[in-house]
């Protein structure tokens, strides 16, 4: 009988108001039955996670060795583009290799933050920079930490990603179309996994009028997550000052809003203060009742950071229609579960589909329940755990490669070292051939 494997995962876990930390517990769920779990988190606070066989263990990324982690078949590190959540995460998988998921594969906010410190920090920062993009974008890194560049700028032309995954032994990325990306760029191995999420019963909604509401019947409008300048609060809310009869419409907006003043300002200058609400961070439930109870979701990113949506996966659980960009991970969803706009057209497209939602709402309501089925087929935490388990029983040949790999570099700058250029180039590519037919890649 063949002994359960050993796991060990790296993450933030609910209460934190991150939707990586409530996609982990969905997949513990599952990964459970598996095999054995210990799940590491360095959060302060208690952790709601009702699974007593999961091993809950807090770290100090300064403090923990690789001997606290060879007793696992595989190690798991959840890596975002959020710093607050991630960087402990970051500073563990640096020091100790493991299979890096990358939740978004677009990270300069999450490097760039290591700018912010002077010393070991900033040089981290500015020296992935240059492995990852070249000189030029070493220097338009110091331009911006002098304050002479905009972040936006980096963000557009200098992703990171490479950075995320140095030194790992495998990477696991949710977007099929940087996943490929990535592969040509680096010898770590790549693994596509759909993004899941933990639904339970279809909400329950009633049925939705064939014909145009009346004005008496107000359309329930939302947003809810982490809210960044890219998921286009601003624009949304300028569109809806715009419209006449912006009165028909109420926004309902859930989580943390990362311009806040900017944005309490612009619903007070803009009149809004009687449509748009504000709610902060709510219990995971409330959040799943006014979900239930909405007409439409605003869902866009521009940017993007190459991330699969779990906020979408959410929506689709509670069968609500919703508007998104088409970029990334977006345009590659089915047609017909979303309300896709092109970023060039977006003001146009935002207020489309807000008065067509008032002419049809069977039609937004159909596609809601589309995005559920879809969501039942491919997205269940037992699929994406059942998953993780087979990535894990790679572990072996994993840490081969990159050993492998690591000795291939250091064999070719010692022949550098010792003869010339145009002795070395031949030997050291007979060499990795070699190496490579050892480890199997």
């Amino acid at each position: 009988m063949s002994r359960s494997p050993i796991i060990d995962v790296f993450s933030p876990l609910p209460p934190l108001p991150t939707d990586i930390g409530n996609h982990t517990a969905g997949v513990l769920e599952a990964l459970r039955q598996m095999a054995r779990v210990r799940v590491w988190t360095s959060q302060e606070g208690p952790v709601h996670l009702d699974m007593p066989d999961v091993e809950i263990r807090r770290f100090r990324p300064e403090a923990i060795t690789a001997a606290d982690l060879n007793q696992a078949d595989a190690t798991f590190y959840n890596l975002g583009n959020n710093a607050r959540f991630h960087r402990d995460i970051h500073t563990v998988a640096r020091r100790v290799p493991g299979i890096v998921i990358l939740h978004d594969t677009r990270l300069q906010h999450f490097f760039a933050a290591y700018s912010e410190r002077p010393g070991e920090d900033r040089a981290y920062y500015l020296d992935q920079l240059e492995r990852s993009h070249g000189p030029a974008m070493r220097a338009w890194g110091e331009e911006f930490i002098e304050g002479r560049r905009d972040l936006q700028d980096l963000v557009g032309a200098a992703t990171m990603t490479l950075a995320a995954v140095e030194g790992a032994v495998g990477a696991i990325l949710h977007n099929e179309e940087d996943g490929a990306a990535l592969a040509s760029k680096t010898h770590v191995p790549i693994y596509l996994q759909p993004l899941s999420f933990r639904y339970g019963p279809a909400p329950a909604r009633p049925p939705a009028p064939a014909l145009a509401l009346p004005a008496s019947v107000r359309s329930r409008l939302i947003m809810f997550g982490y809210i960044g300048e890219n998921r286009r609060l601003l624009p949304i809310l300028e569109a809806l000052a715009s419209m006449p009869d912006r009165d028909l419409y109420r926004l309902d907006i859930y989580g943390l809003v990362e311009q806040e003043r900017e944005v309490d300002a612009a619903i007070a200058a803009a009149g809004l203060n009687s449509v748009v609400t504000r709610h902060g961070f709510v219990p995971e439930a409330d959040l799943n009742r006014a979900l239930a109870g909405a007409d439409l979701a605003f869902n866009l990113r521009w940017p993007s950071m190459g991330e699969a949506s779990g906020s979408q996966l959410r929506l689709w659980s509670a069968q609500c229609p919703a508007l998104v960009t088409k970029v990334g991970w977006y345009a590659q969803l089915p047609p017909d579960t979303v309300f896709m706009i092109d970023q060039a057209n977006e003001h146009q497209a935002i207020i489309h589909h807000l008065r067509a939602l008032r002419r049809t709402p069977s039609h937004y309501a159909e596609v809601g329940a589309r995005g559920r089925r879809v969501l039942e087929q491919r997205h269940s935490p037992a699929a994406y755990a059942q998953g993780l388990v087979e990535i894990a029983s790679d572990h072996v040949a994993q840490h081969a490669r990159r050993m492998g790999h690591a000795l291939a570099l250091r064999a070719a700058r010692s022949m550098l070292d010792i003869g010339t250029k145009q002795l070395a180039l031949p030997m050291s590519a007979e060499l990795g051939r070699r190496i490579s037919e050892l480890t199997g890649r």
